[in-house]
């Protein structure tokens, strides 16, 4: 192999480039990731844990940020749960999931991002106050400074890229905030982060779904039902997303067993 004077040799083969394996995308593994957002309360951690039901997807793993597991309690009681209290505990769940496999976990969830985030935040601010302390300053810890917004951002960053980038499927929730753009006036939802981080962390996702509800009513028997809605496809008010491109704009059946089989292509659109 012939070694041009300050350029590295060639790792060019049939198979592989730059020293990585070539892959086609339709060996691409069948585990799916999705960001979901919207009110609390509705639906969006059960929407989680009934991922128990797809036999692809079991065992369940909730990392129970937001203390709301128990909505999955008595309907799907296998799921596992992890309670998690601080930021620190994200990553070193992600460190042991990603050193050993015979965990066992096929799926994997942040319930929900909105919380890690200020986890997040709340141990930078900690250590703000006791740098500033230390010198004889004085920092308020719910006023953070451009620079502790960064820290924060590239923290989530970080830790969301890494659980997107197990060999399991991955789930985020969050709550749902109204961003109004201030040249056009319009308002539209998207998932609760703060600053730019909302769009960046949605652009790690396949698929992001904005789950909401709408009451019904029975032409014949005039009774109202409360709807569970999910929309997979992007609209001037809407945050939403479907790489898979089989999901239908509003998804009626709001089962992991339904999101599951279309988005691998169990189900035809």
């Amino acid at each position: 192999m012939t070694v041009t004077q300050g350029v590295a040799p060639s790792r060019l083969t049939p198979r592989s480039l730059g020293g990585l394996p070539l892959g086609k995308v339709s060996e691409m593994s069948p585990h799916v990731n999705a960001l979901i957002y919207g009110e609390p309360g509705v639906g969006k951690t059960r929407l989680i844990g009934s991922a128990d039901a797809v036999p692809q997807m079991r065992k369940v793993l909730i990392l129970d940020v937001d203390g709301g597991a128990l909505s999955v309690k008595d309907v799907y009681p296998n799921v596992e749960r992890l309670r998690i209290t601080n930021f620190a505990q994200l990553e070193a769940v992600h460190r042991d999931l990603h050193a050993d496999a015979s965990h066992g976990f096929q799926t994997v969830s942040i319930d929900t991002g909105t919380e890690a985030q200020k986890y997040s935040m709340a141990a930078i601010m900690r250590d703000v106050v006791i740098k500033a302390a230390e010198k004889g300053e004085a920092r308020d810890p719910d006023v953070p400074s451009m620079r502790e917004w960064g820290i924060t951002q590239e923290q989530v960053r970080r830790v969301v890229r890494k659980y997107r980038d197990l060999p399991l499927n991955f789930f985020m929730t969050c709550h749902v905030k109204d961003d109004k753009d201030e040249k056009t006036g319009i308002t539209k939802k998207a998932p609760d982060l703060p600053g730019k981080l909302a769009r960046q962390i949605a652009g790690f996702f396949d698929v992001v779904l904005y789950m909401y509800s709408k009451e019904v009513v029975n032409p014949e028997t005039k009774e109202k039902k409360e709807l569970r809605l999910l929309m997979s496809s992007a609209t001037e008010r809407i945050t939403a997303k479907d790489r898979t491109d089989k999901l239908d704009a509003i998804v009626q059946t709001c089962t992991m067993t339904h999101l599951y089989n279309t988005m691998t292509g169990e189900i035809k659109k």
